[in-house]
């Protein structure tokens, strides 16, 4: 039975784990309301370990739940939604007392029992306006979640779903099977429709403040056109409305200007192209080669906590650059302030020692423009903080970085007169083992580490961990003793695609960065300066904080960070296969060394909950920008063909996959490919015997579907409005 009285009181991961113990079926979302699984709603479990697995992973992520099946829901929205609710139970009578909970958008959710022998789908101001239906084909949101508004679900009643009135069974609509097609009415071709609703929706989405209403207007009109094929129009108002709040609009405001938009369009419908025959083509042997690439990054604002969050805003308010670009390079180069004397003993010391790659999606990214504004705040007039060293870069040799930072060196020098020797310093070296690095060109350094004996990947691998670094050089010996560099590094997605060399991630050097996917967020023809005297309260802070670590030694997590650690490490220690576990495989370290940067930003002389939310969502961030840069696939070329081969049909023997092959590929090569498929969990070997009696059983092969639900990632919601079940939509 689920107490619901206390679940507004509980975290995310409690409230899941109550729900799914009263069988209510549960899955993540973002504060956006969109499934952060592939298959929405159909992922939803009751499994407490699949629960504690999933909010491990997304610690903050709302509750969703299907809708249907036992229950529908009546949704009454702000602002229209209660006035319609009124008449209606003036006109037919009072709603009985149901279960029923507030929304994040002060709207009402009213659970009402499924009626015997029939189905309520869902619909969108059918019954009134602003009266939705969550049926079957939809999810709602449950308490305790919170919504990117700021407003919060929580449960106003806990009576148990009643059944209800007719009247309102008798007025919501039935299902109704898609009109016959005329010459007067065609059906749509498929791309057609979803070309037009793709770009809409993605100028909605992306759409710059000041133009956002516009642009949602425009795009309600033009979907709306499409209405007369068959498109449920209460689905694309849902679809409309996410993008609107994902652009930055409130939902009442977005929900007036699409109900508006919506029925202009369905006033003046667009001229549809018929369904012509498509042209014979010969099939390629890959054609049936599924894409499959991760959505961009969506950020969560935990990772904009503290003083760093709120320079990241301010650096931005009136510029072009991306606010996760800046935060990420001021980690970075506050983390090269600090040095190594803050630390957090987890095996080895942890220290504020972080390198970022900024991957923009061309040179019109303003990867750039996030130094500035980080450079200006390190400006100082404060004597007693000494400034790290500053290189912009090229990186293009190890033995570069390590002289920057070399140890002094002596040299035993005899008297040929006295036959006497003493030590002559050769080299003062440099003491500060401090050093900051911006380099904007990271395709350099990439085509540098493919030259024969370039030592650069080997070098920055030692540097991040630590200790004294040495490269077996024939003259010149050179070494550095405890350094303490970080790197800021940008490059456009086309060039990482194109220099990036497999065995350059494999041998650990991509994980010994933060790899963020970075964009232009806003178009700003007249950018203007950061205002001095809030740059000045930044410095000042800024400036307390270095002085505060100054005076820290090893740092600690507070009780109950500790409580979160535990839980969320098991995920973050996971090994990763293929390429993309080469380049996150250092999950643990990287988010325990973001947790301790926030603490001394924070000036806190232990590691709290915080501090280390905001280190997960980061980390998140750069797992997701990692998936879209990298994909999820094997690095392999043989075990990538195995895989597309297994998907492509239910299971395959051994010669059929040598089949694949066209018989030329070697046994070994097989054997170990098939090995290390199996390793990861990707693909299950059964044993089969012979139907004929005697021989030695086959071996088939199948791809793992456990391990497929497993990796699902987020998909956009275009994949989800042409897929065969029915549509999901969250209120």
């Amino acid at each position: 039975m689920i107490d619901f009285n206390k679940i507004n009181r509980l975290s995310m991961a409690e409230a899941a784990l109550e729900y799914a113990s009263g069988g209510l079926a549960v899955f993540p979302c973002s504060k956006s309301k969109r499934p952060l699984t592939s298959r929405g709603f159909h992922d939803a479990v009751t499994d407490p370990n699949l629960i504690a697995q999933l909010w491990n992973k997304y610690p903050n992520a709302s509750i969703g739940t299907p809708t249907g099946g036992r229950s529908f829901v009546l949704d009454v929205d702000q602002p229209d939604g209660p006035n319609s609710l009124a008449q209606l139970e003036t006109k037919f009578g009072a709603l009985p007392p149901t279960l029923e909970q507030q929304t994040g958008g002060n709207g009402r959710h009213l659970f009402f029992l499924m009626p015997k022998g029939s189905e309520v789908r869902n619909s969108a101001s059918k019954i009134g306006t602003g009266l939705d239906i969550r049926g079957s084909g939809g999810y709602v949101i449950l308490p305790p979640s919170s919504h990117d508004s700021g407003g919060a679900y929580r449960w106003t009643t806990s009576h148990t779903p009643a059944e209800a009135p007719e009247w309102l069974i008798s007025l919501i609509p039935k299902p109704a099977a898609l009109p016959l097609q005329t010459k007067h009415s065609p059906v749509p071709p498929r791309g057609y429709v979803e070309k037009a609703l793709t770009e809409e929706l993605g100028k909605t989405r992306n759409a710059q403040q000041g133009t956002r209403n516009e642009t949602l207007n425009s795009a309600s009109f033009a979907i709306g056109q499409l209405i007369q094929s068959g498109l449920d129009r209460g689905e694309v108002e849902r679809f409309l409305l996410d993008a609107a709040t994902a652009s930055g609009l409130s939902e009442i405001e977005a929900l007036r200007t699409i109900r508006s938009g919506l029925k202009a369009g369905e006033a003046k419908p667009r001229s549809i192209p018929s369904q012509q025959k498509p042209k014979k083509r010969v099939q390629h042997p890959e054609a049936n080669h599924e894409i499959n690439i991760s959505p961009w990054p969506t950020p969560s604002q935990s990772m904009f906590y503290g003083l760093a969050g709120k320079f990241a805003a301010l650096a931005t308010k009136d510029s072009e650059a991306d606010p996760i670009a800046v935060l990420a390079t001021l980690l970075c180069w506050f983390g090269a302030e600090v040095g190594s004397n803050p630390y957090f003993l987890a095996g080895d010391k942890q220290r504020c020692c972080l390198n970022t790659v900024l991957v923009g999606q061309s040179s019109k990214a303003r990867k750039g423009t996030s130094t500035g504004p980080v450079r200006k705040l390190f400006i100082r007039a404060e004597q007693d903080l000494t400034p790290p060293q500053f290189s912009a870069g090229p990186l293009s040799s190890g033995e570069g970085l390590v002289f920057a930072l070399r140890d002094e060196r002596k040299e035993w020098i005899v008297d040929k007169k006295t036959g006497t020797g003493r030590w002559v310093t050769i080299d003062p070296g440099i003491e500060d083992k401090r050093l900051i690095v911006v380099d904007q060109e990271f395709a350099g350094a990439l085509s540098s580490t493919r030259r024969d004996g370039n030592t650069l990947s080997s070098i920055i691998r030692n540097l991040f961990d630590g200790g004294k670094v040495e490269p077996l050089t024939k003259t010149n010996k050179i070494s550095a003793t405890n350094p303490h560099v970080c790197i800021v590094t940008h490059i456009t997605l086309h060039e990482l695609h194109k220099k990036l060399d497999s065995v350059e991630a494999f041998n650990g050097f991509a994980n010994r960065f933060l790899w963020v996917c970075v964009r232009r967020p806003q178009l700003v023809p007249f950018p203007k300066a950061m205002d001095e005297t809030e740059l000045e309260k930044f410095r000042d802070e800024t400036f307390a904080a270095l002085r505060f670590a100054q005076q820290q030694g090893e740092l600690r997590f507070s009780e109950q960070s500790k409580s979160l650690w535990g839980q969320i490490y098991p995920t973050l220690a996971a090994d990763r296969p293929g390429l993309l576990g080469a380049v996150l495989n250092r999950a643990e370290t990287y988010t325990l060394r973001l947790a301790l940067t926030y603490a001394i930003l924070d000036q806190s002389n232990q590691i709290d909950v915080p501090h280390l939310q905001a280190a997960l969502a980061l980390w998140d961030y750069c797992e997701q920008s990692a998936k879209f840069i990298f994909g999820d696939t094997s690095a392999d070329p043989t075990e990538r063909k195995i895989l597309t081969a297994l998907g492509s049909c239910e299971s395959m023997n051994g010669s059929e996959l040598h089949g694949v092959f066209s018989n030329n590929l070697k046994g070994h090569n097989m054997d170990r490919a098939i090995s290390n498929l199996v390793a990861e969990g990707k693909i299950t070997i059964e044993s089969v015997k012979s139907t004929h009696g005697g021989g030695r059983p086959k071996k088939i092969f199948r791809l793992n579907e456990q391990n497929e639900l497993n990796e699902q990632m987020s998909d956009s919601i275009i994949n989800s409005f042409f897929s065969s079940t029915p549509m999901e939509q969250a209120k």
